[in-house]
């Protein structure tokens, strides 16, 4: 099936002007930087901005999926929240699913190295290249059964927490190892001494 056979796909708020971020804006806007794979959405990082005109027809709701639109990467993950004051910047696209496909697999399914080869193929401009929504739009997707794309979606969230938990043992060992060496190097210098001057 098309993705707009299976989804309402449209483009963030279009700002006019330059976004300024306020300490107790009543809005919140989801940018591009927001939008990782492996840590999902960060609520309490997104920016806050003053309300801008008519733009409530842009509120996210719990379920879209939003995608980047712009760069050489276009990763996709799922909004889980209340609908709220929060909209999407310019540069991501927002899929509502209709209800045939589940919004953790139109994301999985576009993040897959495949979908995102094809994704490029679609990209225009050189210097910020970017996807053209139209074309975005005649997307196929296969469609299984929703039973099958929940077990898809839970056998992709564990690989997800199984990367997430080696990148932090990685680092720890890291940081661990550059202790050891640290303490080493430092007991290394400490004997020298001594042994340079003896009482």
């Amino acid at each position: 099936m098309r993705l707009s056979e299976l989804a309402e796909l449209r483009s963030g708020y279009p700002f006019r002007n330059r976004v300024e971020t306020v300490a107790e804006g009543g809005c919140r806007l989801v940018q591009m930087k927001d939008v990782d794979v492996l840590g999902g959405l960060r609520e309490d990082q997104f920016a806050r901005i003053e309300p801008p005109s008519n733009y409530q027809s842009h509120v996210l709701r719990n379920g879209d999926v939003l995608m980047a639109g712009r760069g050489t990467r276009n990763p996709a993950v799922t909004y889980q929240a209340e609908s709220g004051n929060t909209i999407a910047a310019a540069n991501l696209f927002v899929l509502h699913p209709r209800g045939s496909a589940l919004p953790d697999y139109l994301a999985w399914f576009l993040n897959l190295p495949a979908t995102q080869s094809r994704l490029g193929a679609m990209r225009a401009g050189s210097s910020v290249p970017f996807v053209r929504l139209n074309e975005l739009r005649e997307l196929e997707v296969p469609v299984p059964d929703l039973e099958l794309q929940k077990r898809i979606v839970e056998i992709c969230k564990l690989i997800l927490q199984e990367e997430e938990l080696l990148t932090r043992i990685q680092t720890q060992r890291r940081t661990l190892v550059d202790a050891m060496l640290h303490d080493a190097a430092r007991r290394e210098t400490s004997h020298a001494n001594e042994t340079a001057n003896p009482i």
